[in-house]
């Protein structure tokens, strides 16, 4: 049985920091730790450069210190929060927050503090060799390609990100529900996946332009629609039963294909190490 450590005082974690002499790497939960770990150990970092990474919950926050910033309860807050923390205290600690669609880039700010290029780890994956990489490796190219995989999910991916960036604080969209039969073939209507009271609405929502699809395929959501629209060859015929476990394999997938290497935040990361 995996006994839970305690949580670190925020004065236990400076004193950790100081006396170690290693960098940290502070990421948002166990699924990050585990993708910027892997990706350290293949990038060209000496071994005695290589940071501690950490997930935000091993540090004790106060929910009210994150109130009195104007912050709400959760990881994502505990990374901004820590990255002003470590700034002031001159830590050297890296702090990554998910860009998710946008919500307080621009209002915090920090020398500790890096954002994910797009919404999340899983968005690095929405371009075609990557995803013909996931299909290769996991789900025996029983999929489209890639580049046709980027085109079908490209648009619900956009009505999901406009209904999120206008929602900051919705829950997250029903899309395994979302799912309509067209033709002999599992359709995704935005309608069945958001409240009533947002459907209404959000044909009026201005959808953002980005130059790149990655920019609004928020993480989460593009695993549960390939999930819909493709639950047979994922679920059935490839074994992978959940989002969870899809999720793993297209982060298993962007580290494989090397499309994170040449990220702009891959650079940031290198940059504070080197």
């Amino acid at each position: 049985m995996t006994v839970a450590q305690p949580r670190l005082t925020l004065a236990e974690f400076e004193t950790e920091v100081r006396l170690s002499g290693s960098k940290y790497l502070l990421v948002e939960g166990p699924a990050d730790q585990r993708f910027y770990s892997g990706w350290i150990r293949t990038a060209p970092i000496p071994l005695d450069r290589r940071p501690l990474v950490m997930t935000a919950d091993r540090i004790d926050v106060d929910g009210g210190l994150l109130i009195s910033i104007g912050l709400t309860d959760g990881q994502r807050s505990r990374i901004i929060f820590l990255s002003q923390f470590a700034e002031r205290r001159s830590l050297d600690i890296l702090c990554v927050a998910d860009r998710d669609c946008g919500e307080g880039v621009t209002t915090f700010s920090a020398s500790t503090l890096a954002w994910t290029d797009f919404p999340a780890v899983e968005s690095y994956g929405f371009e075609p060799e990557t995803l013909d990489r996931l299909n290769e490796l996991f789900l025996g190219n029983r999929l489209p390609s890639g580049s046709s995989l980027v085109s079908e999910l490209s648009e619900p991916l956009l009505d999901l990100y406009a209904v999120r960036s206008h929602n900051p604080s919705m829950l997250a969209p029903k899309i395994a529900a979302a799912g309509v039969r067209s033709g002999g073939t599992i359709a995704f209507d935005l309608n069945r996946s958001i409240p009533p009271h947002l459907a209404s609405v959000a044909p009026t929502y201005l959808r953002p332009a980005f130059a790149d699809a990655r920019a609004h395929a928020y993480g989460h959501d593009i695993c549960e629609l390939l999930l819909l629209l493709y639950s047979n060859p994922i679920r059935n015929q490839s074994g992978v039963g959940s989002v969870g476990m899809l999720e793993n394999a297209l982060r298993a997938a962007i580290l494989l294909s090397g499309v994170f290497d040449s990220s702009i935040l891959a650079s940031r990361i290198l940059a504070w190490l080197l």
